[in-house]
């Protein structure tokens, strides 16, 4: 509770700042969507898509620009 920030209740980094962006949080939701979702996967022969996994409530995902190569990938 002490790192809620009004008026949404956004989470700060610590307890004392003001700073309403929670990098480690943000990070995380990121990686879910990337790695979970999306079904990426860093591999020594780039970044590839394996097994991806949407919400039974979303007809698809789109990710755009990933990686050197600025990839597409479309999960439906």
């Amino acid at each position: 509770m002490p790192n809620k920030r009004p008026p949404f209740g956004v989470l700060s980094e610590s307890a004392f700042s003001n700073n309403p962006y929670f990098c480690t949080g943000a990070g995380g939701l990121l990686q879910v969507v990337l790695f979970g979702f999306g079904g990426l996967e860093i591999t020594d022969n780039g970044i590839i898509q394996k097994n991806p996994i949407l919400p039974s409530e979303w007809k698809s995902l789109t990710l755009k620009g990933i990686g050197p190569d600025k990839k597409s990938f479309v999960i439906k």
